[in-house]
């Protein structure tokens, strides 16, 4: 019946119904066979560009891990550096019970020997105490030869660990200038016995 009937039009009318068919043909295709490649190809591009976004960002990230790694271990090294200047509480009670036996060594003679307990509580102080830092301080008095007496400050600075001399003074004693009386106080920085380490 639709034949007849298509027969029936006129030659223009045909021409159009049949533009009208293939237009529509042409657009199931597309929606059909077309439309689902171009939407996996976009959705395809979208996942590149996502990949490649992904790909920088891995990229960079392993640059920031090599660069933490490496003053990580400039940390570490600075670490182990400090340590060694520093006393393990056990070590600070053998140089404070040593001090005597240097100064004799050296030919200068202790007649006075405090520790400093009340020492006030400064910024540095409390930064220390955080980091298990302790300061531990003695007022030493000696007689000797000037020579002598820079030859103790020499052998009390020239350990590994670290000795400050916070106070010194000298003072003749009598009418021999050679001799001389020389008070001081010693600081050393103590760190608890057992090894310290960084966080890993």
């Amino acid at each position: 019946m639709l034949i007849e009937n298509f027969a029936k039009l006129s030659r223009s009318s045909r021409s159009l119904v049949s533009v009208c068919l293939i237009a529509i043909t042409a657009i199931i295709m597309y929606r059909a066979v077309i439309a689902p490649h171009a939407a996996q190809v976009f959705a395809a591009r979208r996942y590149d560009t996502f990949l490649d976004e992904v790909a920088g960002k891995k990229k960079a990230a392993a640059k920031a891990v090599i660069t933490e790694s490496k003053d990580l271990e400039k940390l570490r090294q600075q670490f182990t550096e400090l340590q060694s200047t520093l006393f393990t509480t056990s070590k600070a009670k053998e140089f404070f019970s040593d001090l005597q036996a240097i100064a004799v060594q050296t030919d200068c003679a202790v007649y006075s020997l405090n520790f400093v307990t009340n020492k006030s509580v400064t910024k540095d102080k409390q930064i220390e105490d955080t980091l298990g830092i302790v300061a531990k301080s003695a007022l030493l008095g000696v007689n000797g030869v000037y020579g002598n007496i820079i030859a103790l400050l020499e052998r009390l600075q020239g350990r590994t660990q670290k000795v400050w001399i916070d106070s010194l003074t000298m003072k003749t004693l009598g009418r021999n200038a050679d001799q001389v009386k020389c008070e001081m106080t010693i600081t050393i920085h103590t760190i608890p016995d057992k090894e310290i380490t960084l966080h890993e």
